[in-house]
């Protein structure tokens, strides 16, 4: 019995050493774990927070382009108006300064004239004249009538100076204006750059993050205020004017908003998940106009993330459209609009990477078939 005691006793001993290095090396396993998905959680945190930096920052500068379009556009008018005030102003120039050449034309005519009648006064005078009261009459009126033509020519020319001045001040106010426009297409260049990396940035933080669930996710929250906007807007006070035409009774030969291709269909699956699209996706040109498709007043005219730049329309009757990913708004809340009116350049505001426009219309608040509304094709 000692001696079996004997035998086994080193392998006791070993197994009791053993038994804590297992122990250590699973405790070392689970805290590695635990330290990697600690790393994973801060990471996934750090991307979120990345994003929503990314996404703040993009909603600033689509902002800020959407005031820059409207200045430009203002600044365009401004100078069409100016160019007309050009060429009015240069037509009268011209005319006077017609007019100012035939009064220089008809006062040297009427001075050779003069100075042929007095070349032979002695003669002329005495042969042509019954007295001396009727040479000092004819002689009143040669001087009278060059001094009233001397007259007219100079209001002509004083006319002619103040036309002049103004149309140099009208070309100094237009060279003005082209470089204040100038700077802000330069200050729209280097917001298009920003705006471009933040939709990289956006794009390569959602590629890192648990890719489908956060897209879900994110499309959710995008949904939901959506939604959350649509029945706030809906407690305003309704319409006191409307058309003398029915929305309703418009059904299947409403206009689109602008022409392109519908890309995503009303109820189609939103990138495999169970979301579905509450209006169609049009793919069209940067910057093509979008048209409203019935009168109304605009209830909304602001920035809505995961919709960039949206504007929306209540038609009355309950029913109301909508126009997201805009580069920009010609119009604003408050303001009324009247049937095929542009009310935004179409574009890729809110973190898209392709000029498009999102279009819904609704009833009651409910999305309904813009396919089923509007005729034809997109055109």
């Amino acid at each position: 019995m000692q001696f079996f005691i004997k035998k086994i006793l080193p392998f006791i001993l070993m197994g009791s050493l053993i038994m804590p290095v297992f122990a250590d090396d699973k405790n070392s396993k689970l805290s590695n774990i635990k330290t990697e998905i600690q790393s994973l959680q801060q990471s996934i945190a750090h991307d979120k927070d990345s994003y929503k930096t990314a996404e703040n920052d993009l909603q600033t500068t689509e902002v800020k382009m959407n005031r820059l379009f409207i200045s430009i556009a203002d600044l365009d008018k401004q100078m069409a108006q100016l160019q007309n005030n050009i060429a009015r102003l240069n037509q009268q120039i011209t005319t006077l300064q017609n007019t100012l050449l035939q009064e220089e034309a008809s006062l040297g005519k009427e001075m050779r004239n003069t100075y042929e009648f007095g070349q032979d006064s002695a003669v002329k005078l005495i042969l042509n004249t019954e007295s001396p009261d009727d040479l000092q009459r004819m002689m009143q009126y040669f001087r009278l009538l060059n001094e009233n033509k001397l007259v007219s020519m100079k209001k002509v020319k004083d006319n002619l100076d103040q036309l002049l001045q103004l149309q140099q001040h009208l070309q100094e106010r237009k060279t003005q204006l082209q470089n204040i426009r100038q700077q802000e297409q330069d200050l729209v260049r280097d917001l298009k750059q920003q705006q471009l990396q933040r939709q990289k940035l956006i794009a390569a933080i959602d590629d890192t993050m648990a890719a489908k669930a956060d897209r879900l996710n994110a499309l959710q929250q995008n949904r939901r205020s959506l939604e959350g906007l649509v029945q706030q807007l809906k407690s305003q006070p309704p319409m006191t004017t409307l058309p003398p035409y029915s929305f309703a009774r418009l059904r299947g030969r409403l206009p689109w908003p602008l022409p392109g291709t519908i890309v995503e269909h009303f109820g189609a699956s939103i990138d495999e998940s169970n979301l579905q699209w509450s209006g169609v996706l049009i793919n069209t040109p940067q910057n093509t106009p979008v048209h409203a498709i019935y009168p109304g007043r605009v209830i909304f005219a602001d920035w809505l993330k995961g919709f960039g730049l949206l504007v929306i329309i209540d038609h009355g009757q309950d029913y109301m459209s909508l126009y997201g990913r805009n580069d920009a708004l010609m119009v604003k809340t408050g303001d009324n609009v009247s049937f095929g009116q542009v009310v935004a350049r179409a574009g890729s505001t809110g973190g898209f990477d392709k000029s498009s426009l999102y279009f819904e219309i609704r009833h009651q608040g409910d999305p309904v078939d813009p396919e089923q509304w509007c005729r034809g094709t997109v055109q």
